[in-house]
């Protein structure tokens, strides 16, 4: 069990001690023991392994003090035990947990956020600044949360990007893992932003001009082509930024087959 091994661990650093300190006795008696080699009385051999045993001694009792130090688990941080995942004289593996803590003084949200926002990061005037409105699952109120910390990187087991807000806990903590709505004003913060209707890739055509796009509007029971301009493709559709309006109606499917003016039936 555990309690083993701790015994164990301080028994091997109280030896070690115990070592070092007739090692440190022994070191006090080097100058003498020097002043003996060069008189004569101390071969070389005697005082080398004099300074060896020394030196031996230094190293174990660290490796002892490190093995010690392994049978405490410290909590980076004061809280509150939310789950202990080990029993009584269990044994413990490395890189187990043991037991689960929770901040009491702090509350940290975690955002995965959309793949366009780590790159314009440096767009924002101070990160820092960002406020965001939440109101976490069960309670109305809103909370005004600051920005934490943040990776350009894509997390390797969601492979979403994240961000961490936080605010100071006022009266009884948030239990860990609730879900929370969040709101943020990103042009505020000094985002820039994209607005746009997103239509399906498959309503988008080739205009004859290379590099531009239309699509086929249908109006009054007859179809047109309508020039668009296209701010971004994405893997939900095209992010169209002039040329339509909410409402429009546009022909998604067998664009090849239609001409202006035609006639078409909705079913």
């Amino acid at each position: 069990g555990i309690e083993h091994w701790v015994e164990h661990f301080q028994q091997q650093h109280d030896d070690y001690q115990a070592i070092l300190l007739k090692a440190l006795a022994d070191r006090l008696a080097e100058a003498m023991a020097e002043n003996l080699h060069q008189r004569g009385a101390l071969t070389s051999a005697q005082r080398d392994r004099l300074q060896a045993s020394f030196r031996l001694a230094q190293a174990n009792l660290k490796l002892a003090e490190a093995g010690l130090s392994y049978t405490r688990v410290v909590a980076p941080f004061d809280g509150i035990v939310a789950d202990v995942k080990k029993e009584l004289y269990e044994a413990v593996a490395a890189g187990e947990t043991v037991v689960t803590v929770y901040r009491n003084d702090r509350t940290d949200v975690l955002i995965n956020i959309p793949d366009i926002l780590p790159a314009k990061v440096h767009q924002a005037t101070d990160i820092t600044t960002l406020q965001v409105e939440a109101v976490f699952s069960g309670s109305p109120e809103v909370y005004t949360m600051q920005y934490l910390k943040g990776s350009t990187a894509r997390n390797p087991k969601t492979q979403a990007f994240q961000f961490w807000i936080t605010m100071p806990t006022t009266g009884i903590p948030f239990p860990p893992g609730l879900p929370v709505t969040i709101t943020s004003d990103l042009e505020a913060a000094g985002f820039t932003t994209e607005t746009g209707l997103l239509v399906p890739l498959t309503a988008l055509e080739a205009a004859a001009q290379e590099g531009d796009f239309r699509v086929w509007r249908y109006e009054g029971g007859v179809v047109n082509p309508q020039a668009v301009e296209v701010n971004r493709i994405t893997q939900r559709g095209a992010l169209i930024s002039s040329g339509l309006q909410a409402g429009d109606r546009i022909v998604t499917t067998g664009l090849s087959r239609l001409r202006a003016g035609q006639a078409v039936d909705i079913k």
